[in-house]
């Protein structure tokens, strides 16, 4: 994400609503260096979430931040999924 704080809140609680077991989804909120507060709601939103990890992107873009974040995924699956995106609870 980047400047993403009117869209984030919805986007991860779609993440929190999956009907996959939270034990087993690791996820992943890259943040290319947000100036609207962002960062600071999404870190709000995911507090005592253990399986959720909020990661700098100091490569700024998109195309970096998907990189960064397959680099850093520890799961057999990865799904990329835009802060605009709002999932359905069987994603």
């Amino acid at each position: 994400m980047r400047n993403e704080a009117e869209h984030v809140e919805r986007c991860l609680q779609s993440i929190f609503l999956q009907d996959y077991p939270a034990e087993r989804l690791e996820t992943l909120v890259l943040d290319g260096r947000s100036t609207d507060g962002s960062w600071s709601k999404a870190e709000r939103l995911i507090a005592g979430r253990p399986s959720i990890h909020l990661i700098e992107n100091p490569g700024i873009t998109q195309a970096k931040a998907w990189n960064l974040g397959i680099a850093r995924a520890s799961g057999d699956l990865v799904a990329i999924v835009s802060a605009h995106a709002e999932l359905e609870p069987d994603y």
